[in-house]
C-alpha cells in the first residue's frame, strides 16, 4: 500500500465538491496531490491554499508532464466527457461513482484506455473497505456455504439530487459489492421505484437480481427515509453475515452460524446474536487511493477497472429499463463479458488482451 512518499505518482484532483474534499485530504495525506480544479474559482483557491498545491484549469493541467492521473470527482453527467479527455492527454483516470451514466460511455472509455495505455478505475468505494473484504474471504472460505440469498439497504434522509436519481447515487455501492460476492452477472434484472417529493427524480427503489446460479439479491436504496442505513446481509447455506456500516467498528461484521434443533421435520432456530468478526480498522477511502496510485506506479489494472464499471452500469440501465416498463429485463453475456478477473493483471497484457 502506498505511503506519503516523493516517489507517489502526482495526481490532479478536480471537483471539490462533498467528496472531492474528502480525496484531496487523502491524496495530500499520501503526498499525491499536486493540483486542484473547480468551476468555482474561489473554492478551488481555498483548498489550494490548504493544501500548498496550485488551483489550475482542467486544460492546463491536462498540459502538465508531471500530472500522472486525474481524478474526477465532478456531478456524474460530466464524468464521461472529462475521462475521455483526460485520457486523450495520456493521463491515467480515477472516476467517482457511477463511471458514466451508459455503459456504451464506459466502453469507450475501457477502448480508449487500451489504445492510450492508461489505467480507468472507478470509485467503488466499498469494494476496499476491510470489513466487506472480510466478507469475501468469509465466502471464499466456505464458512457461509453456498450463496443464497443477499439484501442490501442503502437509506437515509436526503441528501436529494436534482442531476440524478437515487438509483444512480446509491445502488452502484451495492451492485459492485453483490457482484463482487456472487463473481457473476446476474440473468435478470426486475426493479420498481417511486417519485414521492419529485415528479422528475426517483427517490426510492427496489432492485431484484437473479442470477444463473439460482442466488437472488434484493436491493433497496432510498432518499426517503428517517434514519441512515448501510446494510448487507449474506445468507448462505452454512451461515449468514450482517455488514453494518453505520455500526462501531468491531460490530460492523457479525456471523450467525445456523444453530438449530429439528423439530417434527423442521428447524427450531436458537435463539443467537452472531458472533463479532474481528477485523483490523483502516479507512477505506484511503485503502482505494493507495491502489489507485499503486496500480499506476506498478502497471496494474484496478480492482474496480472499467471492465467493472461497466458491469454495474449495465444492471444498473437495466432496473432503469424495468422501471420504466414494469418488466424484468434479461441480460444474456457472452462469457468474456461476465464480471471482470483482471484486478493485479499487468497493464500491458490487459492492453493486448482485454475484451469488453
Amino acid at each position: 500500500m502506498s505511503v506519503n512518499n516523493k516517489n507517489n505518482p502526482k495526481i490532479a484532483v478536480i471537483g471539490c465538491g462533498n467528496w472531492g474534499k474528502n480525496l484531496m485530504r487523502v491524496l495530500h495525506q499520501l503526498g499525491a496531490l499536486c493540483a486542484v480544479c473547480d468551476t468555482d474559482p474561489n473554492k478551488a483557491d481555498d483548498f489550494s491554499k490548504q493544501y500548498q498545491v496550485p488551483a489550475l484549469s482542467f486544460h492546463n493541467i491536462l498540459s502538465m508532464p508531471e500530472v500522472d492521473g486525474i481524478v474526477i470527482a465532478t456531478p456524474s453527467t460530466t464524468h464521461f466527457e472529462l475521462g475521455m479527455t483526460a485520457l486523450k492527454a495520456n493521463k491515467h483516470i480515477f472516476i467517482e461513482k457511477p463511471l458514466a451514466l451508459r455503459a456504451q460511455h464506459a466502453q469507450s472509455l475501457h477502448q480508449l484506455a487500451k489504445q492510450q495505455r492508461k489505467i480507468v478505475m472507478v470509485g467503488h468505494l466499498l469494494q476496499y473497505h476491510s470489513v466487506f473484504n472480510t466478507l469475501k474471504k468469509l465466502k471464499q472460505d466456505g464458512v457461509l456455504g453456498q450463496l443464497q440469498t443477499i439484501y442490501c439497504n442503502r437509506l437515509n434522509f436526503g441528501k436529494f439530487r436534482s442531476e440524478e436519481s437515487v438509483l444512480w447515487d446509491y445502488a452502484p455501492h451495492d451492485v459492485s459489492m453483490t457482484l463482487a460476492l456472487v463473481g457473476d452477472m446476474p440473468n435478470q434484472v426486475s426493479a420498481v421505484s417511486a417519485n414521492h417529493l419529485d415528479h422528475t427524480s426517483v427517490d426510492s427503489a427496489r432492485i431484484h437480481l437473479h442470477f444463473e446460479s439460482n442466488i437472488q439479491a434484493h436491493l433497496f436504496v432510498s432518499w426517503l427515509y428517517p434514519f441512515k442505513e448501510q446494510k448487507m446481509i449474506v445468507v448462505g447455506s452454512k451461515a449468514m453475515a450482517v455488514f453494518d456500516d453505520c455500526q462501531l467498528w468491531e460490530n460492523k461484521l457479525m456471523l450467525s452460524p445456523y444453530p438449530a434443533e429439528w423439530v417434527d421435520g423442521l428447524p427450531r432456530p436458537f435463539p443467537y446474536a452472531g458472533e463479532k468478526v474481528i477485523i483490523e480498522r483502516s479507512e477505506p477511502l484511503q485503502n482505494e487511493c493507495s491502489h489507485f496510485l499503486d496500480c499506476i506506479r506498478e502497471n496494474l489494472q484496478p480492482k474496480t477497472n472499467a471492465i467493472e464499471g461497466c458491469n454495474v452500469l449495465t444492471v444498473l440501465e437495466a432496473a432503469s429499463q424495468s422501471m420504466a416498463t414494469r418488466l424484468p429485463v434479461n441480460l444474456p453475456y457472452p462469457a468474456e463479458q461476465g464480471i471482470s478477473k483482471q484486478a493485479d493483471i499487468p497493464l500491458s497484457e490487459v492492453v493486448l488482451e482485454g475484451t469488453l
